[in-house]
């Protein structure tokens, strides 16, 4: 499936009365438009489909997988992994960030995965901490961990670079205390998302760094496991109803905060098409 959207600070766009799927996490009630409302069809059995204006059922024709799908995939484990955050990570006392990278090239995910377990069970004996970690993927074509974690008993958590790197093992570690009320979804994104790249001036031979936007989804390879988090991560709640009854129900009165439009083109080449409104719960 592709998607493509845009989000605008608008009045809502679901109707009261609509049917949606919602999720809540952090402060944040996030709702879309119920795929039974929007669609113009409706999945059947057997690979087929019926047209729900005509009642004409068809077969689903299969689509080829391009990288444009391979990227929106991987947009969508992004959205995914931004709503854990959001529910588990605002700065505090109790927050870390830590980066953990190779000394030695290793281009291999599963080489890097097999890493980060021995470095998981270490941290298990000494911490009583719970994660979130996400595999980082280089220019250059090697990998490096970005984790972030946080005490269970809400105690202070705090852990100096040598003890990290000790326990790492495997190169250089950067750990970062996340303050209050940082916007730690967004730094993460930004990180995993961007890309860095160094230009040299051709007349004063002058090195500087640009940033590209999302280029760097192109460099996770398909299928690859992108984040992990622990038992402790709170995942998003999720509920199903009419709008109306879940707003009353988590008393809610005041307008989105924003709203996104999109539409999705599934495999067998229809276009579906979702409206998203964002809320903030307190």
């Amino acid at each position: 499936m592709m998607q493509k959207g845009h989000r605008t600070r608008v009045k809502p766009k679901l109707p009261s009365f609509s049917n949606v799927k919602a999720l809540k996490y952090g402060n944040t009630l996030e709702m879309t438009n119920s795929i039974s409302d929007s669609s113009p069809i409706l999945v059947l059995p057997n690979h087929q489909y019926m047209v729900r204006r005509t009642g004409q059922i068809k077969n689903m024709q299969p689509k080829s997988v391009t990288r444009a799908d391979d990227i929106a995939s991987v947009k969508r484990t992004m959205r995914k992994l931004r709503r854990l955050v959001i529910a588990n990570f605002n700065g505090g006392a109790d927050q870390l960030w830590v980066t953990l990278t190779f000394k030695r090239n290793v281009q291999d995910p599963k080489d890097a995965y097999q890493a980060f377990t021995r470095f998981r069970l270490r941290m298990r004996r000494r911490y009583r901490v719970s994660y979130i970690s996400v595999i980082e993927p280089q220019a250059s074509g090697n990998w490096h961990f970005h984790v972030l974690m946080k005490s269970d008993d809400g105690s202070s958590l705090t852990i100096s670079n040598d003890q990290m790197a000790n326990m790492w093992g495997e190169g250089f570690v950067k750990v970062k205390r996340l303050h209050n009320g940082e916007n730690v979804a967004s730094y993460l994104m930004a990180y995993l998302t961007n890309l860095d790249i160094e230009d040299t001036d051709k007349v004063t031979g002058k090195k500087s760094k640009r940033i590209i936007k999302g280029a760097r989804l192109v460099l996770y390879p398909r299928g690859l496991r992108i984040y992990r988090a622990s038992k402790g991560i709170q995942r998003p709640k999720e509920m199903r109803g009419v709008k109306i009854d879940i707003l009353c129900r988590e008393k809610i009165a005041n307008s989105p905060s924003a709203v996104f439009k999109s539409q999705v083109e599934t495999n067998s080449g229809l276009i579906l098409y979702f409206t998203t409104e964002y809320y903030r719960t307190h």
